[in-house]
């Protein structure tokens, strides 16, 4: 038998098309795909950010709360309740600093780090 060119050529035609709607249907899959995930991150990214202000508010009631503590008035008063009998300090018994708190404090990390050490003492010897 016989394939007549016509027959096989709208085999290929209809081939063709089918291929081209499951592509184009990939395609569209793919999009509303796409578009979901992008849905639901930013419904995740809404309920981190309502989280996060959740969080500050939290914070800014507890920095609050930690100012209103450390006030001159409400530590005198704490002291009066708890008769701690505590007084401020003397003025001989403050030091004050002049100099850059951070300087001071680095060379006071570092202070060994640069000693005479001799190289000598750190290669063996054969």
């Amino acid at each position: 038998m016989k394939h007549r060119p016509a027959h096989t050529a709208l085999n290929r035609i209809l081939l063709f098309s089918f291929m081209l709607l499951v592509y184009a249907g990939a395609i569209g899959f793919g999009t509303v795909w796409l578009r979901h995930q992008i849905a639901m991150a930013a419904d995740e990214n809404k309920v981190i950010e309502q989280r996060i202000v959740e969080i500050e508010r939290s914070l800014s009631e507890v920095d609050a709360e930690l100012a209103a503590s450390l006030s001159p008035e409400y530590l005198i008063m704490r002291n009066l309740e708890l008769d701690l009998r505590l007084e401020r300090p003397s003025e001989s018994q403050i030091v004050r600093i002049s100099d850059d708190v951070e300087i001071r404090l680095a060379t006071k990390r570092n202070q060994g780090l640069f000693s005479s050490v001799s190289y000598s003492s750190l290669v063996r010897s054969p």
